[in-house]
């Protein structure tokens, strides 16, 4: 069933449904039934009389009712219904989960974009001299002009990134 969940009822009335419709069909075919007893004492029913090691096999006749076939085939049908049911909602329950997961880490990666547009943006709001490397790996400061330029450009950013 997986990821903790509890076992569905309906699941075990499946079982007990299909046990039950296996021993109808089971007796079905066993008119005649043995009783024997072993050495130890333990009864021992069979559909053949046993003779190792056994007391002599009382034959007990049994009546037993015939299942009704078409029951039998309606019941067939309902179960492989519900199984297929079941398969389907599992499915459908992994899908969900997947899409879950996807969510939850573009949330995730979205936050962090966030974060890091505040933080530039802090940067170019709050910092004093603000620099960039060139080509060569030389410093070059920020004229004001360019300092206004990327705290506008970063907001637009932050705003952007950090709706809710």
């Amino acid at each position: 069933m997986g990821q903790g969940r509890a076992p569905d009822l309906r699941f075990f009335t499946r079982i007990a449904l299909s046990a039950g419709a296996l021993l109808a069909v089971g007796l079905a075919c066993a008119d005649t039934i043995y009783r024997s007893v072993d050495a130890q004492g333990h009864v021992i029913y069979s559909d053949h009389p046993l003779a190792s090691g056994a007391q002599k096999a009382q034959k007990v006749d049994q009546d037993v009712e015939q299942p009704d076939p078409r029951e039998v085939a309606r019941q067939a049908q309902e179960q492989a219904a519900l199984v297929a049911e079941d398969k389907e909602r599992t499915k459908r329950l992994e899908r969900e989960a997947q899409k879950a997961a996807v969510d939850a880490q573009k949330q995730q990666q979205r936050e962090q974009r966030c974060q890091a547009a505040r933080t530039r943006y802090g940067q170019f709001k709050y910092g004093g001299r603000l620099y960039h490397y060139d080509a060569q790996g030389n410093r070059v400061y920020y004229t004001d002009q360019e300092i206004e330029t990327e705290r506008a450009a970063s907001k637009k950013v932050m705003d952007e990134l950090c709706v809710s």
